[in-house]
Parts: structure tokens; C-alpha cells; sequence
């Protein structure tokens, strides 16, 4: 049981009751080369763990719009679905579940952006999948308002911050030191490389 919503008809969307195996987000604007519903079908059938799918999108054939890879730390700053994009039913019904008493509080908006992003953070990078065949095609004019859609800011953060907070996986600075990556430029010279790796762990 597919649905189909406009990215931002938020009434639409709770008013199927999310009683639908998949549901898929589309810009207004665009449209797509293939039978959208049966080639996201497939992809979940073939994907039983997936309960996310981000779809490449272009603007007019030849602007494209990759998609993230699961990167769950960005999830901090933006969530980036774009003008197409597809949930599983399960993972909407689960989050609104486990959230119920918080998204009680919010409006249609903020509630779709909470549970959708949920889906995003609760989840891992089998349950997140990224499609790069570019089969979602917008007009040019779909790119002067506002294309791709980003969930961005500090109205975002402040909408998702119990997510974060009940994350323990995440690395926030405020309870932990940050991490840092060392890049030692080095070739045929493993003596010099051990005595700078050394150095730096002793530092």
C-alpha cells in the first residue's frame, strides 16, 4: 500500500493515519521517467532492513542532486530529503509511537519534520539507503524556489533536540570532548613515521 504526498502537504499526511507500507515525498514541480511507485516498491522489497530511501533528483536532465550517505552526526545541523524521497510506513508509525507525548505539543509541520528526521536518527546505515539512478527530474524554475529541500537552522535543532538528547550514540560538545583526525604525509620512511606517531600520542 503505496501513498503519495507533496513534500509540504503536512495535513495530507497525517491524515492517512500512516496506515500505508511506503510512503513516498515528491516536489509539486517535478516528475519522473519511470513508474515512480512500482520502481520504489522494488527497491524496498529488495531491501527488507531499509526503512529510508533518498533518490537522486535533477533539475532539468542535467543539474544533479546526490543525495547524503549515511551520515548520522550531520543530522545535527540539516536533514536534507530534497524533492523526492521515501519512508517506510513501520518506521513512521514506530517513531510516532515512541514520540507521542512530545509531538502531541507540536503543529502538522514541526510534527511531519520530528518524526521523519526520527527515522533518520533512530536509524543506521542499513536503514538508510540512497538510490543514484536520476530518474526525478524538476524544471529550472523548481531550482529558483528552493531546490533541493533542506530541514535546516536553529527552529530545526530546537524541534529535534529530544532526539538528540535521548541519542546516546551522538558526539554533542557539550558532554564530550570533540574528536580529531591526524593526516601524516609520509612514503618510504616507516622509522621517521613510527617516531611521529610517537611524538603525537605522547603529546
Amino acid at each position: 500500500h503505496i501513498h503519495n504526498i507533496i513534500n509540504d502537504d503536512y495535513d495530507l499526511f497525517f491524515s492517512e493515519c500512516l496506515d500505508g507500507d511506503v510512503y513516498i515525498f515528491t516536489s509539486e514541480e517535478g516528475e519522473a521517467s519511470v513508474d515512480l511507485n512500482l520502481y520504489v516498491a522494488n527497491i524496498f522489497v529488495n531491501s527488507p532492513k531499509a526503512d529510508a530511501l533518498m533518490i537522486t533528483e535533477d533539475v532539468d536532465y542535467y543539474r544533479t542532486y546526490y543525495k547524503p550517505e549515511f551520515a548520522p552526526e550531520s543530522i545535527l545541523e540539516y536533514f536534507y530529503p530534497g524533492n523526492i524521497w521515501a519512508l517506510r510506513g513501520r518506521a513512521l508509525k514506530k517513531a510516532s509511537e515512541t514520540y507521542k507525548e512530545y509531538i502531541s505539543s507540536l503543529d502538522n509541520k514541526d510534527k511531519f519534520i520530528f518524526i521523519t528526521a526520527a527515522v533518520i536518527i533512530d536509524g543506521n546505515s542499513e536503514s538508510i539507503i540512497r538510490d543514484d539512478m536520476s530518474l526525478y527530474h524538476l524544471p529550472l524554475k523548481a531550482a529558483k524556489n528552493g531546490c533541493p529541500k533542506v530541514f535546516g537552522g536553529k527552529e530545526y535543532k530546537n524541534i529535534i533536540r529530544p532526539l538528540i538528547d535521548n541519542t546516546d550514540r551522538w558526539i554533542m560538545e557539550d558532554k564530550f570532548n570533540p574528536l580529531i583526525s591526524v593526516v601524516i604525509p609520509s612514503k618510504d620512511n616507516p622509522d621517521m613515521l613510527n617516531e611521529c606517531i610517537k611524538s603525537i600520542k605522547n603529546d
